[in-house]
């Protein structure tokens, strides 16, 4: 148990069986614990400090402090007590109407069911740390002094008046042995025993002897957050009679107090409510007001009604308020907490002969509290209540986030809970509006001689008011967005001395958080948003407008302003959500403009100003444009760094980009240039002032790089505040800008640069279309040069459509500037049919490729090397279509041409070797293609090396071409076991080479083997970009088939995979890892074959599509499913070296077949080892 922190207390009447009431109200209570701290069956022993019970209490006090029992494990104790003890009574004339052999039989089982066997004579003080965790005590009364305080029997050895260390049994005995049920016990050392009786004819309601044992305990200036008091329920006052003729004789001063015992409880309650009125939030009673009454002390076989009466009681909603109260404390939320000195004896009403409450009394009309915030301001206010320093808390974010409206809820909360007893709220946009409300505070405070101009003479007079008063204070300094306004003043002159007072603040200046505890609060959570939209907007809370609206709020960046005027225009139109976002693609400056005649947030734009202006998103951010400082030049600069920002990708910007442009433009923003260079100090400053502004939502300088965020509704308004004829000038500003950086670092890229530069051409490219940069800038050779750097790296990084978009541009301006028949403009052209190839478009690509390669010949000759290269994308073309004997023919050609002009050991010549080998094995000629292809193994092992990807492709066909011949076994394969060196992993092969992978074909041991060697080997080099400046296209497909995939609802469609792979296979983008098998996923919907392996995951990444699942079924099929993760999720395609994927992914794929164990060795049946394909080859996961 925590030294210092506040003490948790629980009492539980007397009541016989109605105990179960408070065993079921304590079942509330701590199920609600679970679910907060989500800890199955929390114990109470846990939880409370200290327990004290009297008679069924006392019983239940011991279950749960002494044994430690769970309040389920209570009740069926209990329960089961019950049955046994009050279902056989006493015969006549005997003393007590039941036996008390059977309470004392069933209590020593359930102490040895919990301790053990040999513990039934267990004594009460617990010798171990548990009497640490949770101190208990049950009341009893000497039969002698029946009017006098109770003896208490504990757990643990008291510092004053220690009771005889009796045996767990005995003092559930004494505290239960209720005169005309039970007789009474004898408890202490022989000849010395003392007779007791329960507890309830002394104290049937413990919690006063609860709150003076706590004192004694922990001492007097330990604080307490709550005291629980639980009743069984209001009794019939008449449920005792005098004993009859038979039994015991009784003292009738006895029967007397057994009549008052329906009324003690209560009366004590009511006591203790009084006595803790000036401590709020710190006592509670909880006890059924109804349906107990005709419940006598021994109806067992009415535990049930008792349960439902008390469930019904606990549905009450101020019972449910206050349950709630008593769980923040049991959980370490607690608000208030007061000595233990004040609790023992009458507890003195604070000083507080004077409230003061100047604040805003109005909210908006459709706030939604943000409690977590709430609780978190005031657990730091009340954690330095004690301290003699004045405890500040700023509320800090961007404009229209809610600062305000989380202040004013705080100070509402703090004025109804009375956590304070004045709070001032301080206008601090301006010395102006300060002095302002000082006069107002003043003047609240009878001030003598009032002067409202009197500025320092109100400050003065409302600081020492504070100083001086024996009161706790809360002043609220909104808006002080500005510091500098003051004129170098320091605000602490504003700010009281010593303890007395706590200031909150609220600011979009990220330099006021240093004053004391920040608390960020530019986003809502998902659910405060979502209920702030449906509130505001008044729409049916369906399943279908649940999701919309997150959509919405999601896009709106969960920014509290914007919400409110998104949910106030659906509204206003009477939209359907599902067209909101139609509206604000479409209208977005209008969306975002607009707002209802009746608005909440209204604020002076200027000092002087007495207009108070309605704010939008827009203007509450021209507020702080307003801020910015420096010379005009300066300003100017600062506000055209976050506009270009704006049209980049939002996410992450690097400064990396700015300083590249910047160098080799050095009139571009000239408040970063420094001796005419470029100076990334000046840089940072600027991106400082935007953050500090919160202009800016991320900033982060680190050692290399410096990167920044904007959040998506700043981006939205950085541009919209462009003019429109002024955007296509941003765009094209943009586009030099990444052309600028790929041009000079394009071979020094890290992994995470790759994907940010990516994010930002799919933004910037996207921004082009709309705005046709390109196409008006003709012209400007820059561009043509940002499209030649931007294929090149689209390329490389599989965006096909977007590589394929920058190809046309390049082709298109080749043939205005150079004409049809230039050797550059013939380039383009048959780069622009590879990038068809890569979509698919075989047909088409062969078409493009022809054309090329008629006008090649006629301009270069047939034996220059762009010819032959021409040729080959004709043959894999045809390839890819499965005309296998057109492309021998062409293969072979090459072959001999590049023998003749480039020799027999090229590369190229290499290439065209394979070439031919699998164009002879897609038509089943396996004897010829096994002869080329160990041709090409020899060649490659010679000019390559073994290691180089090129060389493992040509021995993994070489391996599938001998297991389709008729040998009886396939050609031996070297393959050396250490992994390939990085150097050469950097080198592809790009579309010189063609890949064979027989449809439908079983493969062998060896073949899956070698699978294995090569994934497991390459799988960590893969990720590593080119070091070179060449970057050729992908290796082509092997021969596949054409179609189309319809699209499901919710998502992009993606086109379905070949139906020659293997079943239950994926692949797309991750890090290569072993991990786990997935469950077997149910059979996905029928979906035909597709064009190309990746166009699935590559479309997948173009469209933007994350989160989606690809996957293939035995019989071909594959789908797309929001949400799936069985095999694969294709969180981005970006920054991926594709011709690695493309690589692994074929030799995964003409390898790995379902019966095989990747790893080696008989099939996965066989090696005992289920699923190991999937830590090798059937998820194929590339960074």
């Amino acid at each position: 148990m925590e030294l210092n922190r506040p003490l948790r207390l629980l009492s539980l009447d007397g009541g016989g069986i109605r105990g179960i009431s408070e065993l079921v109200i304590l079942e509330e209570i701590m199920h609600r614990v679970s679910q907060e701290l989500n800890v199955p069956a929390p114990l109470p022993a846990d939880y409370f400090d200290m327990i004290g019970g009297t008679s069924t209490g006392g019983l239940i006090a011991l279950l749960l402090g002494r044994l430690r029992l769970s309040v389920s494990e209570a009740i069926n104790t209990y329960r089961a007590l019950a049955k046994q003890v009050f279902s056989e009574k006493n015969s006549t004339g005997k003393d007590g109407t039941f036996k008390a052999s059977n309470l004392e039989r069933a209590i020593k089982e359930t102490i040895e069911l919990k301790l053990g066997e040999g513990h039934a004579d267990d004594k009460m003080i617990m010798t171990d740390n548990m009497s640490e965790n949770c101190k208990t005590f049950v009341c009893a009364v000497t039969a002698m002094h029946i009017n006098g305080q109770p003896t208490l029997f504990r757990t643990w050895l008291a510092k004053k008046n220690p009771e005889y260390n009796c045996t767990i049994w005995e003092a559930a005995r004494a505290t239960s042995a209720a005169p005309t049920f039970f007789e009474r016990i004898y408890i202490g050392d022989e000849g010395m025993e003392e007779e007791f009786i329960d507890g309830g004819l002394g104290c049937n309601n413990p919690v006063r002897y609860l709150v003076k044992e706590a004192a004694n305990e922990f001492g007097p200036n330990r604080k307490v957050s709550c005291i629980v008091s639980i009743g069984t329920g209001k009794p019939m006052v008449s449920g005792f009679k005098a004993p009859g003729i038979f039994q015991r004789a009784i003292p009738l001063a006895l029967v007397d107090v057994l009549k008052k015992m329906a009324t003690d409880s209560q009366a004590e309650a009511s006591r203790m409510e009084d006595r803790f009125r000036n401590c709020p939030r710190l006592y509670h009673r909880l006890n059924v007001e109804h349906g107990l009454q005709m419940v006598s002390l021994e109806e067992w076989a009415k535990l049930g009604e008792v349960r439902t009466h008390t469930k019904t009681y606990l549905k009450d909603d101020t019972v449910s308020q206050g349950i709630d109260v008593i769980v923040d404390a049991l959980v370490g939320r607690s608000l208030e907490a007061f000595p233990l000195d004040q609790l023992d004896g009458a507890v003195a009403t604070p000083v507080n002969t004077h409230s003061y409450f100047l604040y805003p009394s109005h909210q908006v009309t459709h706030y939604v509290i943000r409690k977590d915030l709430v609780e978190t301001i005031h657990n730091h206010f009340q954690s330095r209540q004690d301290n003699s320093s004045t405890a500040i808390t700023v509320l800090h974010g961007m404009g229209g986030c809610g600062k305000t409206q989380v202040a004013l809820e705080y100070c509402r909360q703090g004025q109804n809970h009375k956590w304070f007893s004045a709070i001032f709220w301080f206008d601090a946009s301006s010395p102006t509006s300060m002095a302002q409300s000082f006069a107002d505070a003043a003047h609240k405070l009878s001030k003598p001689n009032f002067d409202i101009v009197d500025a320092k003479g109100n400050i003065q007079f409302v600081r020492n008011a504070i100083e001086t008063s024996n009161i706790y204070w809360l002043l609220v300094f909104d808006n002080f967005d500005d510091p500098k306004a003051f004129d170098g003043e320091d605000i602490k002159e504003y700010f009281p001395r010593g303890g007395h007072a706590s200031l909150l603040f609220t600011t979009r200046d990220a330099g006021v958080t240093d004053m004391g505890k920040s608390i960020d609060l530019t986003l809502m959570s998902d659910q405060e948003a979502l209920d702030l939209m449906l509130k505001r907007s008044q729409v049916e809370r369906s399943d279908a407008n649940m999701q919309e609206g997150a959509n919405i709020v999601k896009r709106l960046g969960y920014h509290a302003l914007a919400i409110d005027q998104a949910g106030a225009y659906i509204k206003a139109g009477n939209l359907d959500l599902c067209l909101y976002m139609e509206h604000y693609t479409e209208r977005k400056e209008k969306v975002l403009r607009e707002i209802p005649d009746l608005w909440d947030y209204k604020r002076r734009l200027n000092i002087d100003s007495e207009v108070m202006t309605r704010l939008t998103v827009f203007t509450t951010w021209e507020l702080s444009v307003q801020l910015i400082t420096g010379t005009p030049t300066a300003q100017k600069d600062k506000i055209h760094l976050l506009t270009l920002a704006a049209f980049l990708d939002s996410k992450e910007v690097s400064d990396d980009l700015f300083a590249c442009y910047g160098s080799e433009n050095i009139d571009w923003l000239v408040s970063c240039v420094t001796d005419g260079a470029w100076d990334k100090y000046e840089a940072q400053g600027i991106l400082k002032e935007l953050r500090k502004l919160s202009l800016l939502q991320n900033l982060h300088i680190g050692k290399n790089e410096t990167t920044f965020s904007l959040h998506p509704l700043i981006q939205d308004w950085a541009k919209l505040r462009v003019k429109t004829d002024d955007r296509q000038i941003f765009v094209l500003e943009a586009i030099l800008l990444l052309s600028t950086f790929l041009k000079n670092d394009k071979n020094d890229m890290t992994l995470g640069q790759k994907q940010a530069l990516l994010a930002h051409l799919e933004v910037v490219l996207r921004h082009e279309n709309k705005y046709g940069t390109f196409q008006d800038n003709f012209e400007d050779i820059r561009l043509r040069d940002a499209a030649f750097y931007f294929e090149e790296f689209l390329n490389s990084q599989g965006q096909y459509n977007l590589s394929k978009q920058m190809t046309e541009h390049l082709l298109q301006w080749s043939k205005k500037f150079l004409g049809n028949e230039h050797p550059y403009t013939l380039q383009n052209m048959s780069i622009l049919g590879t990038a068809l190839r890569n979509q698919g478009n075989f047909e088409e690509a062969e078409q493009i490729n022809r054309q090329a390669l008629k006008l090649q010949e006629k301009v270069l000759g047939k034996e220059h090397p762009d010819t032959l290269h021409s040729l080959n994308n004709v043959g894999t073309a045809l390839g890819n279509q499965g005309k296998s004997e057109e492309a021998e023919q062409i293969h072979r050609q090459i072959l001999q041409l590049r023998e003749k002009v480039l020799g027999k050991e090229h590369p190229d010549t290499l290439y065209s070797l394979n070439n031919v080998g699998v164009a002879l094995a897609n038509q089943g000629k396996s004897e010829e293609a096994i002869s080329f292809q160990q041709q090409a193994v020899q060649l490659a092992k010679k000019v390559l090396g073994r290691e180089h990807p090129t060389t493992i492709i040509i021995m993994d066909n070489l391996t599938k071409a001998s297991e389709n011949s008729k040998q009886t076994s396939p050609i031996p394969v070297d393959m050396n076991e250490s992994g390939p060196d990085i150097a050469t992993l950097s080198h592809y092969t790009g579309n010189k080479m063609v890949y064979y992978n027989p449809p439908h074909q079983p493969l062998s041991q060896q073949a899956v083997h070698y699978s294995g060697q090569i994934l497991r080997r390459s799988s960590p080099y893969l990720a590593i970009s080119p070091s070179h400046s060449h970057n050729p296209p992908p290796i082509p497909n092997p021969p596949l088939h054409k179609t189309t995939t319809a699209a499901r609802p919710n998502t992009t469609a993606i086109p379905a995979l070949p139906t020659t792979l293997p079943p239950a296979l994926g692949f797309g983008v991750g890090c290569a890892v072993p991990f786990p098998p997935p469950p077997d996923p149910p059979p996905p919907a029928p979906a035909p074959p597709v064009a190309a392996l990746d166009t699935a995951v590559n479309t997948a990444a173009e469209q933007g599509v994350t989160g989606a699942s690809v996957r293939v079924t035995t019989s071909g099929a594959a789908g797309v499913e929001d949400g799936q993760v069985e095999h694969v999720i294709v969180d981005s395609a970006r920054a991926v070296s594709w011709r690695a994927i493309r690589w692994v992914s074929w030799v995964v794929l003409g390898f790995v077949h379902e019966g095989w164990d990747v790893e080696g060795g008989g099939t996965r049946e066989e090696s005992g080892e289920d699923d190991e394909l999937h830590s090798y080859g059937l998820v194929v996961w590339l960074v």
